[in-house]
């Protein structure tokens, strides 16, 4: 069974930029989770007002969103995103699970 995260960001107008994440969490994700097939997809999609960014992964198991969730190189990268969304007023709600 098939297991995601859906993660919202909404900022508070246009004019705050979305943060990003590093390039080497990137290529983490990429080498850890993409390629050996344990995050089967990933999409974000923005708001019409530009407002709300949603990015929803998928697992191919709950194991690997389990890994997912205990991964210190992501829990790193969260942290540094967590605090800068934060000096932005830019929230964010998530949801995980069977979904």
């Amino acid at each position: 069974m098939a297991w995601k995260q859906i993660i919202t960001y909404t900022r508070p107008n246009t004019g705050v930029a979305w943060t990003i994440t590093p390039n080497n969490c990137e290529t983490h994700i990429i080498n850890t989770y993409e390629n050996t097939g344990k995050s089967v997809s990933f999409t974000k999609v923005l708001s019409e007002d530009g407002l709300t960014l949603t990015k929803t992964r998928t697992f191919d198991s709950e194991s690997s969103l389990n890994e997912w969730r205990n991964d210190s190189v992501l829990a790193t990268a969260t942290s540094s995103i967590t605090s800068d969304n934060n000096s932005k007023s830019i929230t964010k709600t998530s949801q995980t699970g069977d979904l």
